[in-house]
């Protein structure tokens, strides 16, 4: 399994992939900001099996706590999963984060599945994750109150929990939609 940074060469297969793991929510100016960013914790990488993409998976952080890092866009292909890939994937991105050596702890956000839901990585967050956080936080309403934050230490410490603090999520989904329109209008510039 090779993780490959995006860069201006393979935006389009970076995007392309998010979309097809997450239809509802496509987010090409996330991913294309990370390609030009010097932050630490504002990468996205497209994950490979041989010279097959498989999956994507990145980083960015939050305002609200310099000590963390976020997982991004993590995912992979329909027609790769059930195979093991999830959990290597995941332990990898844990692994970069933790060479980073700039943030004691990994969180991601999710939204709450049905149990009957077969594409639902909540298990597999559940068996991996240190921490799991319902997150209520009335200043931020994109998930109907169904999120839930997973935490991992990337240190010996223990894990801090959230705690309902704004994680910028709004901000998160108005930036999929601002992508949504900079595609119909830059799309022959961008690819």
């Amino acid at each position: 399994m090779d993780f490959r940074e995006v860069n201006k060469q393979n935006l389009r297969l970076a995007y392309e992939i998010q979309k097809e793991i997450f239809p509802e929510s496509p987010d090409i100016l996330h991913i294309k900001n990370s390609i030009d960013s010097d932050e630490k914790g504002y990468k996205y990488w497209i994950v490979f099996e041989g010279e097959s993409p498989i999956g994507i998976s990145g980083i960015y952080t939050v305002k609200a706590d310099s000590e963390s890092v976020w997982l991004s866009w993590y995912g992979v292909l329909p027609s790769f999963r059930s195979r093991g890939f999830g959990r290597k994937i995941l332990l990898e991105s844990i692994e970069k984060c933790k060479s980073l050596e700039a943030f004691k702890y990994l969180r991601l956000y999710t939204a709450e599945m049905d149990d009957d839901d077969d594409s639902s990585a909540l298990p597999l967050y559940d068996s991996v994750m240190d921490l799991c956080e319902k997150y209520e936080n009335q200043d931020d309403d994109t998930l109907d109150n169904t999120a839930l934050i997973y935490s991992y230490s990337l240190t010996s410490e223990k894990v801090l929990p959230w705690d309902d603090r704004y994680a910028e999520l709004n901000e998160l989904h108005e930036l999929c939609d601002e992508g949504e329109e900079y595609i119909k209008k830059y799309s022959n510039q961008l690819f």
